[in-house]
């Protein structure tokens, strides 16, 4: 309990009524020991102990909403201008406008992103052919490669099956040849020789067979050094030739698969890259054109506009009218339109209250447009979380927003109305009780200081629940027996935070 008042006081005082309190208690206690002091206890004021029946009830203002609406909110990002809204109250249907808001910058951005989005789309074109180019090169060059290498290869084969096997054969033919004519030329010498001895041909002419066998000599020598070379130096030579000419060709081939791969991932990565700007700069025109779609508000059903603002003012959260000329931010609520002809009344209820809700509870709800109406109602949502809206005010007031259905089918209410409503927590027919004023915290224990014939009596009691006007008693006093209403405050405890703890019981919320 001692938590509880704690918290009760703390959120519902602020410093200038804390401070004026103080003052009031400071004031009472310097009367009260003058009073003691002059005229005894005989002037301390009395309340007689009753039993009877008392009802407990809170009593909080909120508005009349309805139970189910349509929300229009404001689609456009950033802030933006009203330049025209349909009158408060008018029945709409769908697709009628309600709201205009100022489309004049994003108008100037579709103009502005339009040259944009052309210019991506160009170079995601270019982007286009580039590949196709680059990929032609890469193709021509690499089947060239592939062309070359496959030569290369030819040649070298050739060569070792073909010409160097056809020069050798030529040059050992030519070198048969060679020695078969120095032989002749040798037999026809030896014959010249004889015959020259007997006289049957002359000398020049045997000289001249000598001549010729020197000449098929030197063909048979001049024939086995072609042979000789072809065999020792053309050959190798060659061979090791045609087979750098394959390793180049097949190193140039590699080159050319690597640089057109290269060459084509660059190509792709620039036609991507523009792909995404294009689609970048498209998806901005589109944010565009939702923008300046959404500068103009059509209601999605059919019903009355009923504006946010009117409905936030009659919760207490203050804010401008809509109007035009007003600033407007994204995703606020701009109007209500509700859905059904079903009311609730919407009311915040401080924290310390929650103890004693819940739902289902009875209430009596009095609109401030219909004085002479009463509804009935029921609790039929409690917040779950604090309403926030006026917490830069005080930030240590808790209030959470609770919903009472309206059993009455009344045509008369509509969204926005002020309204009292007076929940039922409790209602006893024998009960005892006292006013809350009659209670102090003495050490943390609920007190009572009870007028004997034998001087006033400090007495610890139970209680129960209160409506901030009488607390009930469960045990501790009976009827009939008189306390003070204005108990001694010097002997309240003191709260950790260093104030008194005399407050209400209705802090705590008490027992049923």
């Amino acid at each position: 309990m001692k938590d509880s008042l704690r918290k009760f006081w703390a959120s519902r005082w602020r410093w200038p009524v804390v401070i004026g309190v103080v003052l009031t208690m400071l004031v009472g206690i310097s009367l009260g020991v003058r009073r003691a002091r002059s005229n005894g206890a005989n002037d301390v004021p009395l309340y007689t102990v009753t039993r009877g029946p008392i009802t407990i009830s809170m009593t909080e203002s909120g508005a009349i909403q309805s139970r189910e609406k349509e929300i229009v909110r404001n689609q456009v990002e950033g802030r933006s201008t009203v330049i025209w809204v349909c009158e408060e109250g008018k029945m709409v249907t769908t697709n009628d406008l309600l709201i205009e808001l100022d489309a004049s910058r994003f108008t100037t951005q579709r103009s502005e992103q339009q040259i944009v989005v052309e210019n991506a789309e160009a170079a995601l074109l270019q982007s286009h052919e580039k590949l196709a180019i680059v990929s032609n090169e890469a193709d021509s060059a690499v089947q060239a490669a592939e062309m070359k290498f496959k030569f290369a290869n030819l040649d070298r084969t050739k060569y070792d099956q073909g010409e160097y096997p056809a020069a050798r054969q030529q040059a050992e033919a030519d070198l048969t040849m060679a020695r078969e004519e120095q032989k002749r030329a040798a037999d026809k010498l030896d014959w010249s020789r004889k015959l020259e001895r007997d006289g049957f041909i002359t000398r020049s002419e045997m000289e001249a067979d000598e001549l010729e066998l020197t000449r098929r000599q030197l063909t048979v020598a001049s024939t086995q050094s072609k042979l000789d070379v072809l065999n020792r130096f053309e050959y190798p030579q060659k061979k090791e030739q045609l087979v750098s000419d394959v390793y180049q060709a097949e190193m140039t081939l590699k080159r050319e698969r690597r640089k057109a791969a290269a060459n084509l991932i660059q190509a792709e990565s620039e036609e991507r890259a523009k792909q995404s700007e294009f689609e970048r700069q498209k998806t901005r025109m589109e944010k565009v054109e939702f923008q300046i779609a959404h500068c103009r508000i059509y209601a999605p059903t059919n019903g009355m506009a009923v504006y946010a603002s009117t409905v936030r003012a009659s919760r207490r959260g203050g804010g401008d009218p809509l109007q035009a000329g007003q600033d407007i931010w994204e995703h606020q609520e701009l109007i209500y339109i509700p859905a059904s002809g079903d009311m609730v009344a919407t009311v915040k209820f401080q924290e310390a209250s929650l103890t004693k809700l819940r739902k289902g509870l009875p209430a009596r709800i009095r609109v401030d447009a219909l004085p002479n109406s009463l509804f009935h109602g029921r609790l039929s949502k409690i917040g779950v979380m604090p309403d926030s809206a006026n917490a830069w005010m005080n930030p240590d007031l808790k209030l959470y927003e609770c919903e009472f259905e309206i059993d009455d089918e009344i045509d008369t209410l509509r969204p926005g109305m002020s309204c009292q409503v007076e929940v039922l927590v409790a209602e006893y027919e024998d009960a005892v009780f006292v006013p809350v004023q009659c209670v102090v915290q003495v050490r943390d224990v609920p007190t009572l200081f009870v007028a004997t014939a034998l001087g006033t009596q400090q007495r610890a009691v139970d209680l129960g629940l209160d409506n901030n006007r009488m607390v009930r008693v469960l045990k501790g006093v009976q009827p009939g027996e008189t306390v003070l209403l204005a108990p001694p405050l010097e002997t309240a405890s003191v709260s950790r935070e260093g104030g008194s703890s005399n407050a209400p019981p209705s802090a705590a919320g008490g027992k049923p």
